[in-house]
């Protein structure tokens, strides 16, 4: 099963948000690798506050360690997050992604579409 996450910059709106593109599990190698891209992907915009979007449709599950590696990503790059967008329809991930958000204190909304996050964002 591939579990790569796709990380690249997009523009919705006005908006400039780095885009996470889960597969259907994410495990602590795959979540290494996209926290690396992420924080190469911060470092080359330093000062600015970016929206992170968290497309994680086909995820189905997630490895604990990856949640923590994760969320202690999130801790480390807080001040440069200015929101935080999960589009999913997984009860597993949505609530892991709540319990993130409690850890860190940022809210993290969530939408089931693509579609319904551009609406959001325009």
């Amino acid at each position: 099963m591939d579990s790569k996450v796709n990380v690249r910059w997009t523009t919705i709106g006005r908006h400039e948000c780095l885009r996470f593109g889960f597969s259907e599990n994410l495990t602590e190698g795959s979540a290494m690798d996209a926290i690396m891209r992420w924080d190469k992907a911060f470092g080359e915009r330093p000062g600015e506050k970016k929206t992170l979007i968290w497309a994680a449709q086909d995820m189905k599950a997630y490895e604990s360690g990856a949640r923590t590696l994760w969320t202690n990503a999130l801790r480390h790059m807080k001040n440069q997050i200015d929101q935080i967008w999960l589009v999913t329809t997984s009860n597993v991930v949505s609530m892991g992604a709540s319990l993130m958000s409690v850890v860190i204190g940022i809210p993290i909304k969530t939408v089931k579409s693509e579609q319904q996050l551009y609406q959001k964002l325009q």
